[in-house]
């Protein structure tokens, strides 16, 4: 376990005391728990030496990219679940992954302070992004893969140009640590959460703040756009996913069930289902469009740091703090 993510975790403790039991002003919450009796296929690849801190698919399904606490990435191939390429040149733990929309450049950012960009295909260093003054704790590219934001230990936001790696501008974003920050589908807004708690909306080619949405109780450690953009999931420490409905900028629906933080939000591309990972060792499937519960996934031996769909939506990927990763079959 890396020593930044270490303090991380006191802070997120400290705040979640701190913030008590706070008024709850959800219009609706999904708190209900339907048994099932479906079992989900799943398969575990195993090669890291340490924890694992992201998983990403590539936008054809072909390949999944993994990176963590030993420095590197890990390039599978999906249909053999075989380890294709270890890539190194992190000198520290990889947080964040994330795979350009033409699927043919990787990018990673990690506590070493930089964000590195490698060739999909052949595992080729690209360019190493550099300027940030802290660890890097999340990296996305835009929708029209022109521009990459990273989040940081500071705070801010920044923007790279994808093609070059120069860094355009810096938002000053939260408080305290930017620990995720994700496009609309549209490509119009960028979203993002931090250790302050706020989900804050940026117009992305200008960087100025379009909107705040309060307040996920403690820390917003995950976020997620709905795939047609009405609808922000994000997660905390608080042990819950909220709901925010973007036409009126409000908390529709909080989800329960999580016995403690909730580390990973992600929505299938069908919209067909929500999935979110846990530090309670556990990842819970609730239907995508009402929050409903469905099922809880059990498996991972420790806490669980990180869940992503496969574009086609019938495969779940996890990984955590037990070193693996796990492939879930969530077909229907």
């Amino acid at each position: 376990m890396n020593k930044g993510f270490l303090i991380l975790s006191i802070l997120l403790s400290m705040m979640f005391v701190a913030c008590g039991d706070d008024e709850d002003t959800t219009v609706n919450q999904m708190d209900m728990e339907t048994p099932t009796v479906k079992t989900y296929d799943t398969e575990i690849l195993v090669g890291h030496t340490d924890f694992v801190r992201s998983v990403a698919f590539s936008p054809d399904g072909n390949t999944l990219v993994s990176g963590g606490d030993d420095h590197t990435l890990r390039l599978w191939d999906t249909s053999n679940r075989a380890l294709i390429q270890t890539l190194t040149g992190h000198t520290d733990a990889v947080e964040y992954i994330a795979f350009s929309p033409n699927g043919r450049t990787i990018a990673s950012g990690s506590s070493d302070k930089t964000v590195r960009l490698w060739n999909a295909n052949d595992g080729m260093h690209l360019h190493t992004l550099t300027g940030e003054m802290y660890q890097i704790f999340c990296v996305t590219f835009s929708p029209d893969g022109r521009t990459i934001a990273s989040g940081s230990w500071g705070g801010t936001i920044r923007l790279w140009n994808a093609s070059d790696g120069m860094l355009l501008y810096t938002i000053d974003a939260h408080r305290r640590v930017t620990l995720s920050v994700t496009y609309s589908p549209d490509g119009n807004t960028l979203v993002s959460g931090g250790l302050d708690g706020a989900i804050r909306l940026w117009h992305p080619r200008i960087g100025t703040r379009l909107d705040l949405l309060y307040k996920q109780q403690g820390s917003v450690m995950s976020i997620a756009y709905s795939p047609d953009g009405n609808t922000i999931a994000s997660a905390g420490s608080d042990n819950t996913i909220r709901l925010w409905n973007l036409y009126y900028n409000i908390n529709i629906s909080t989800l329960k069930g999580h016995t403690s933080w909730v580390n990973s939000v992600a929505f299938s591309p069908d919209g067909r289902l929500l999935a979110s990972g846990s530090r309670d060792g556990t990842i819970r499937l609730w239907n995508g469009r009402n929050g409903m519960y469905l099922d809880t996934l059990t498996g991972h031996e420790a806490i669980v740091l990180s869940v992503a769909f496969s574009p086609d939506s019938r495969t779940l990927a996890s990984c955590g703090e037990d070193n693996t990763v796990r492939l879930w079959d969530v077909s229907e």
